[in-house]
């Protein structure tokens, strides 16, 4: 009886630490990567379009942001359903720069390299496996003319002391009113 009890502790500990173990392994970069790829390599920019962009994180500070893109020139700006937004970051300009730190939103080219380039880092950068428990990036997609783009580009991480820890980036876009102008 003793022998059988030993081996049933033995047995449960060994599961308990296959699963924390399991648990426990970092995990990164773009969730459905293949999908990721094909989008970003069948994107053919347009001659001129259009869209909203909204981002930011769980704290204060989100963004609202106009992009017009005529014959390959960007102009950007801020959305006046968040008029306090030029105030905040010290003009216009200001606020560009800091939303360019953390995603390129000038084109849709540039938002899937910057989540390419999110995926790389949290892939080969010893920091980001220091720093967090998980660093997911989960992209959804629509569809204008055939050509899919991504409406929303979510990062999902989780610091390891994630109750003493403050993020003060960008972690998600979400893309609303694509219009294609011209082609």
């Amino acid at each position: 009886m003793k022998k059988v009890l030993l081996l049933m502790a033995a047995f449960i500990s060994l599961a308990v630490m296959g699963c924390s173990d399991s648990d426990d392994k970092f995990q990164a970069g773009i969730v459905g990567y293949e999908t990721f790829l094909n989008a970003k390599n069948a994107w053919k920019e347009p001659t001129s379009y259009s869209y909203t962009v909204h981002g930011g994180s769980w704290m204060p500070g989100a963004f609202i942001i106009d992009v017009k893109v005529t014959k390959g020139v960007t102009e950007l700006s801020l959305n006046p359903a968040d008029p306090r937004q030029a105030v905040r970051y010290g003009g216009e300009e200001e606020e560009y720069k800091s939303v360019e730190e953390a995603w390129n939103i000038k084109t849709m080219t540039g938002i899937f390299e910057s989540a390419e380039r999110r995926h790389k880092d949290s892939l080969t950068n010893p920091a980001f496996q220091a720093a967090y428990d998980y660093y997911l990036i989960v992209v959804s997609y629509d569809k204008c003319n055939s050509q899919y783009y991504p409406c929303c580009v979510n990062v999902k991480q989780r610091y390891k002391d994630y109750d003493k820890s403050y993020s003060g980036s960008y972690e998600y876009l979400t893309i609303t009113d694509f219009k294609i102008l011209e082609e």
